[in-house]
């Protein structure tokens, strides 16, 4: 199988990550629907493995469990955490709105906020003096939890608004 795998294009499916590693130098990851490409192999378990530790600590979460519960998850399943959801902001700051949940918004939000980065939906903008910058699109959105909701959209008053004089 390892001669074939070296001089043919071979599609595997595992959750077995000693044999994706034995026999794959890229990766697909297939998740909601969506299918990501790495070019590692390594890269695309990463996200797989960030992935499940996240729906382990939203099950945490989920269960109300005391947030000293939740601080007592493995400090790399945090950090996998924040890995997963700076690449939203990354994605929302390159231009391509990252779409998230209520939750995990205010977490972006808090640790953008700590690197400098100010996240302000459009009517607290407004409140504060801002207008957007002609075509700028939002750099963070969140999924509605309920049908009844709108998702709100966060923009980054530094690189997209303009200050109108009015400023609170």
């Amino acid at each position: 199988f390892k001669k074939l795998s070296d001089h043919a294009s071979i599609i595997m499916v595992s959750h077995g990550e000693g044999t994706l590693k034995r026999f794959c130098t890229a990766g697909i990851w297939l998740h909601e629907g969506k299918a990501h490409w790495f070019d590692k192999i390594d890269d695309a378990l990463q996200a797989y493995k960030s992935n499940l530790h996240e729906h382990k600590l939203q099950d945490i979460k989920q269960s109300k469990a005391p947030p000293a519960v939740i601080q007592q998850a493995p400090p790399i399943v945090r950090l996998n955490i924040l890995k997963r959801l700076f690449s939203i902001l990354e994605a929302g700051l390159k231009g391509e709105t990252g779409i998230c949940s209520e939750p995990e918004s205010k977490t972006i939000i808090k640790h953008a906020q700590i690197i400098g980065i100010a996240l302000l939906p459009l009517a607290q903008l407004v409140e504060q003096g801002y207008v957007l910058k002609q075509g700028v699109a939002p750099v963070l959105r969140t999924r509605p939890s309920s049908p009844d909701q709108q998702p709100m959209d966060f923009y980054e008053v530094d690189s997209q608004c303009m200050e109108t004089g009015n400023n609170k």
